[in-house]
């Protein structure tokens, strides 16, 4: 749920990931590091995350070709065991998709690590477009 008023962004807590052409490969962004939990053991300052996916026509995801969009956190920065997914997005297999935003607000006790992930999959002839492949999905902290 979006809260009004947050639309401040810090180009290092900014990070993006682009889909591949390749059969169930999922390519995660780098980590944005929220940071150690407080001394009183809450995250006490106000930000969101938000997903800019941007358009795709059903040229660049033809049928057989499909993106999972992904926002995951993890205690761990390398995202290897005990990923969380937060919000789940499939597009393509011949739709269009118009691209937009997804707003998320990090629990008080949230994971310490964030990232956007892409995970491509394709099926029979199925292939991602080069235009599509060089779209970058965008994860931004926003206070």
């Amino acid at each position: 749920m979006a809260s009004v008023g947050f639309d401040s962004r810090d180009a290092a807590l900014i990070v993006g990931a682009k889909p591949s052409g390749t059969t169930a490969t999922t390519v995660g962004s780098n980590p944005i590091d929220l940071g150690p939990i407080d001394a009183e053991g809450v995250r006490s300052e106000p930000f969101e995350l938000e997903l800019a996916i941007p358009a795709f026509t059903a040229t660049e995801l033809p049928a057989d070709a499909t993106l999972t969009i992904k926002l995951q956190s993890c205690a761990a920065s390398g995202f290897s065991s005990d990923v969380t997914d937060h919000i789940s997005l499939s597009i393509g297999d011949g739709t269009a998709y118009s691209g937009g935003t997804i707003r998320f607000r990090v629990t008080l006790k949230g994971d310490r690590y964030w990232r956007a992930a892409v995970t491509t999959t394709l099926a029979n002839s199925g292939a991602v477009a080069d235009t599509a492949q060089a779209k970058e999905i965008v994860l931004s902290y926003v206070c």
